[in-house]
């Protein structure tokens, strides 16, 4: 059967960086690791095609040439979804459909064929000859969640590698922790299982003799959640990068306590990484607690933060409010915070509740949601319940601290903070090409004649200049992104605040 896989387009997005992404040279920052990885387990006879929609455009003509279409989604995605069932509707083209997105709200999503709820490895060979039989189900679900060590290296023939910044890889799946508002221990499980070192040099191998030399962000749902079977992969990404010329630089996303093990961290700076995002999420004790944030709560974060910083890996840090135990206190207290452990990347979101989760159940327990979750969490769209404190009062505080954080002079300061402190030493191997010469001109161009903040901007290349080229690297990757950030954080601001006018837990289901 011929597939094609369809990646739903993304809204601008904290980590989708669209603002920076045409001064980068780049067209989207990163790869559909699902439909890439489910690629490679369909069938070797079955021609397959993939389309991402933050690359390219959906064409006619490749919705002609399938028998089937796959897409895969998070919420976040939704309308661009909606667009794509619509046209594959259209031509009478078979649709399945898996991801969270589709995981949390197939009940309500008209259209699609066949649903894969949760992960696909021990139900695709079911559905492929299903599917090649005329027999296909309405839905597979698997029982348990599979073996990862079966799971192949993604099918990188099917990208234009140049197309995006970074590509991604995965090494293990799940996280032990239980906080109130994430679904990955519905979608994933609470124990984290981990690749083999044969397949982590596998998975790393595959990319290079692709020809990628670049940014791999490993897409773990805590790469520190199983902590012995961590060390075992960051050996074998040692063992594999340093008989590679250190090829990679590696970023990916974990859990506090990882500053607990000096050891560790010295090992991941061997293996490669430059940079790690942390749910930090509130300053407030109460809020901690209130959201089962232990791994945050048992320890001074400000310090686990220094320590981190001091072996030379940057932390991006993820920040929430909307807690019920939040005062209006927390906005600046959180701004405050960023500013003196000098996060030059920091995200705030509000909180919202996601489907299948314990804040989802306890709020609907309580009468308490408004409507679906639009898997917006950047904007009171994506507010979807009524939260302890007053509304206005909550969008006001969250969009001054927003508006805060990533003005000019704020952000420069902390991205200066950033190149004062050991700068990761995985960034020395990080090749200097034409390519990287294309980034820098348009960044001096960009940010250096065109933009508001120029001034800051040169302060930040001077100060680097001094530091060496490592610097002058970094200095340009920050002010890159902090630059999509102020203009999101902007947009953010400036948009009107648009409640769903009163509960309704119908539309919640």
């Amino acid at each position: 059967m011929k597939v094609l896989l369809v990646y739903p387009l993304y809204p601008v997005t904290y980590m989708g960086f669209q603002h920076a992404l045409p001064i980068a040279g780049v067209k989207a920052s990163l790869p559909p690791l699902g439909l890439l990885t489910v690629a490679a387990m369909l069938p070797r006879a079955w021609p397959r095609r993939l389309v991402d929609l933050n690359v390219a455009p959906l064409e006619d003509e490749a919705l002609d040439w399938a028998d089937v279409v796959f897409i895969s989604a998070m919420t976040v995605q939704q309308d661009s979804v909606n667009e794509v069932i619509a046209r594959c509707r259209a031509k009478q083209k078979r649709i399945v459909a898996g991801g969270p997105h589709f995981f949390h709200y197939h009940a309500d999503i008209a259209g699609v064929d066949h649903f894969v709820l949760g992960e696909a490895e021990d139900v695709i060979d079911e559905l492929c000859a299903d599917l090649e039989a005329g027999r296909a189900k309405p839905i597979y679900r698997a029982n348990g969640y599979p073996d990862v060590t079966k799971t192949p290296p993604p099918d990188w023939s099917l990208i234009r590698l140049d197309d995006y910044d970074s590509m991604t890889i995965q090494l293990s799946r799940g996280c032990p922790f239980d906080c109130e508002f994430c679904d990955i221990i519905i979608l994933n499980g609470r124990k984290p299982r981990v690749k083999p070192r044969a397949q982590v040099h596998a998975e790393l191998q595959a990319l290079y003799d692709v020809g990628w030399r670049r940014n791999v962000f490993i897409a773990d749902d805590n790469f520190y959640g199983n902590k012995k079977r961590c060390r075992e992969l960051l050996e074998a990404m040692v063992e594999w990068r340093e008989s590679h010329r250190r090829t990679f630089v590696f970023l990916t996303q974990a859990s506090l306590n990882m500053a607990d093990d000096p050891g560790l961290l010295d090992l991941m700076v061997r293996a490669g990484f430059a940079a790690v995002f942390i749910g930090l999420e509130s300053v407030s004790p109460a809020s901690l607690a209130e959201c089962h944030k232990v791994q945050n709560l048992k320890r001074n974060m400000a310090q686990a933060l220094a320590t981190i910083h001091a072996h030379g890996i940057a932390v991006w840090g993820g920040f929430v409010v909307g807690f019920d135990s939040d005062t209006e206190a927390i906005f600046d207290a959180q701004a405050s915070f960023i500013a003196e452990t000098n996060i030059a990347l920091a995200t705030v979101s509000l909180l919202s509740a996601i489907p299948h989760t314990q804040l989802y159940d306890r709020l609907k327990a309580e009468g308490r949601l408004l409507g679906r979750f639009s898997g917006g969490i950047v904007d009171a769209s994506g507010l979807n319940f009524v939260p302890r404190m007053e509304r206005a009062k909550l969008i006001a505080g969250y969009k001054r601290v927003v508006g805060r954080i990533y003005e000019p002079e704020m952000f420069y300061r902390r991205a200066r903070s950033t190149l004062g402190r050991r700068i990761p030493p995985a960034l020395r191997s990080f090749p200097l090409g034409r390519r990287e010469l294309g980034v820098l001109f348009r960044t001096l161009w960009h940010l250096g004649v065109r933009d508001e903040a120029r001034r800051y901007f040169w302060k930040l290349m001077r100060f680097a200049a001094r530091r060496g080229p490592v610097a002058i690297g970094l200095a340009i990757t920050l002010s890159l992104m902090g630059y999509h950030l102020r203009r999101l954080s902007r947009d953010i601001v400036a948009k009107p605040d648009q409640p769903l006018l009163a509960p309704s837990l119908a539309a919640a289901e």
